[in-house]
C-alpha cells in the first residue's frame, strides 16, 4: 500500500480519473461526492450520483482510479454483466487483480 495521501490530493486524483473515465465511457455523473463510507468502496446511484470513499486515501493511485472508473462504468451499464466487464477492462485489463486487492484491503473499510 502506498503512503496516505491527504484529503485534497485524494479530491484531485478522483477528478482525473472521473475525467478519464468520462472519456471511454461516454457519460459523466450528476454529481461526484466523497464521503466515509463503511461497507464499500464507492456507489453509483440511478440519479447518476457517485460517490467515492474517502478511505481509498489509505490505497494506490491505481486502486482509487480503478473504483472511479468502475462507478462511472455504472452509469452506462448498471449490472456486472460481461457488457460491464468489458467497458471496465478498457481501462483495466487487469481488473480482476485489482478487485482482489480491493477486497484485501477490507479491513480498511472498517478500522480506519
Amino acid at each position: 500500500m502506498e503512503k496516505q495521501r491527504g484529503l485534497q490530493a485524494l479530491r484531485l486524483l478522483v477528478r482525473q480519473a472521473e475525467l478519464e473515465s468520462e472519456k471511454v465511457v461516454g457519460q459523466k455523473p450528476t454529481s461526484l461526492r466523497l464521503k466515509p463510507m463503511k461497507s464499500q468502496w464507492g456507489s453509483c446511484n440511478s440519479k447518476g450520483i457517485i460517490a467515492i470513499n474517502t478511505k481509498l486515501m489509505y490505497l494506490s493511485e491505481r486502486l482509487v482510479r480503478y473504483v472511479v472508473h468502475h462507478e462511472v462504468a455504472h452509469l452506462k451499464i448498471h449490472r456486472h454483466d460481461k457488457h460491464f466487464s468489458y467497458l471496465v477492462e478498457r481501462l483495466f485489463p487487469d481488473r480482476l487483480i485489482l478487485d482482489r486487492q480491493l477486497r484485501d484491503a477490507v479491513g480498511i473499510l472498517r478500522h480506519k
